[in-house]
């Protein structure tokens, strides 16, 4: 699998180093030189240092090639923009961060359907820490063929308005789901829960067959 990360900050760093527990394959781009040796020094990314908004260095990352391109800098327009330029290239998968809830409508306006904001997911996480729902012990797992997911869901969604079982029945992988979190309410995951837009279901994903 072949990923391309766009900014080396902390949480593309981070990504990289996790990702190459599974063996993926990653180029990372990004501006700064120094954040560039330090990726290049402690993974095994390859790294272009550049504007990733300027399709020639898209195209020197090999984009049509990307499975996945994930676009984490601290800028929502540039996450944004990278975004929909990938999705230009023909990206069947683009992950794009967004912090502030004004750029998160506008890029679920713009066609993004995978939309992460790390604040409210850390809020979600410690909500349910503070309450008692002893679930972050997932989050560490380093066994190559499971994964902690977070599945989000739109109208586009192939799982929007259909039962959380649907989800599992149609996984080619082994598949639990922890939890649904809905206008901030965790929900048990009942193999009859339909699944609404908005919803956010966290799944243990245990893999049949290594994909990488």
């Amino acid at each position: 699998m072949y990923v391309i990360i766009i900014g080396g900050g902390a949480l593309g760093f981070r990504l990289t180093k996790r990702l190459e527990i599974h063996d993926a394959v990653v180029t990372v781009i990004e501006k700064n030189p120094d954040r560039c040796d330090e990726i290049l020094t402690k993974t095994k990314a390859h790294v272009i240092k550049g504007d990733a908004t300027d399709p020639r260095i898209l195209e020197e990352a090999d984009i049509e090639k990307a499975d996945y391109v994930v676009a984490v800098t601290g800028d929502d327009r540039i996450n944004i923009l990278v975004g929909l330029i990938a999705q230009n290239y023909g990206v069947e998968n683009v992950i794009v961060r967004v912090e502030h809830s004004i750029y998160e409508e506008i890029a679920k306006q713009l066609g993004l359907t995978y939309i992460i904001n790390p604040s409210d997911t850390a809020a979600t996480i410690l909500d349910a820490v503070i309450r008692g729902i002893k679930f972050i012990e997932f989050f560490k797992i380093e066994d190559k063929h499971t994964d902690v997911e977070e599945v989000n869901i739109s109208k586009k969604s192939k799982y929007y308005n259909k039962p959380i079982s649907y989800l599992v029945n149609s996984s080619k992988d082994m598949i639990h789901p922890i939890m649904v979190v809905r206008n901030g309410e965790i929900l048990i995951p009942e193999k009859d829960l339909t699944l609404k837009e908005g919803d956010v279901v966290w799944i243990l994903r245990k893999r049949r067959k290594f994909l990488f």
